[in-house]
């Protein structure tokens, strides 16, 4: 009789492991080796990548601050400050302990469907990096708009230390 009490339970369990569905499963797994520039979506050059990488690991270094870029071609049904967000708790963007992380995300514009940017800062942070921003990226493009508010972000941010 245990047996089969015992079975059933884990037919249960299986059949509601098979019809759930995890946020996590959801967000795209933290890349290995970590990175700060992460084309999912792949609308950057690999120049692009190169050069955007370089440049956020220094302000990385010199600050303690980081900046990760992320693309994605698909929500999964979020909103992008939510799916931001997640990403950020998810690839533990920016330190534990300072709070001091940003994610610029941005999700192109396809045929069926409008694209999208979201800048989710870490509360660290907030003293240093207004939580509005606003950026025209269709007049230069995406991937020049996203180099362009990375810039700004790291102009306005590198005085701002939360040590």
């Amino acid at each position: 009789m245990a047996a089969i009490v015992v079975t059933l339970s884990l037919v249960v369990m299986n059949i509601m492991a098979a019809f759930s569905v995890s946020a996590a499963d959801d967000i795209p797994q933290r890349p290995q080796p970590q990175r700060l520039v992460n084309d999912l979506a792949q609308i950057f050059s690999a120049s692009q990548i190169s050069s955007l990488e370089q440049k956020l690991v220094a302000f990385d270094d010199s600050t303690s601050n980081q900046i990760t870029v992320v693309t994605v071609s698909d929500l999964n049904g979020y909103e992008p400050a939510e799916f931001a967000t997640k990403i950020g708790i998810a690839w533990g963007v920016g330190s534990k302990d300072f709070n001091n992380g940003i994610v610029l995300l941005v999700k192109p514009k396809t045929e069926s469907s409008s694209g999208q940017v979201s800048i989710q800062i870490g509360y660290g942070l907030e003293g240093a990096i207004p939580d509005a921003w606003l950026f025209n990226f269709s007049t230069a493009g995406i991937s020049t708009g996203v180099i362009s508010m990375q810039v700004s972000m790291m102009n306005q941010d590198q005085s701002y230390s939360p040590c």
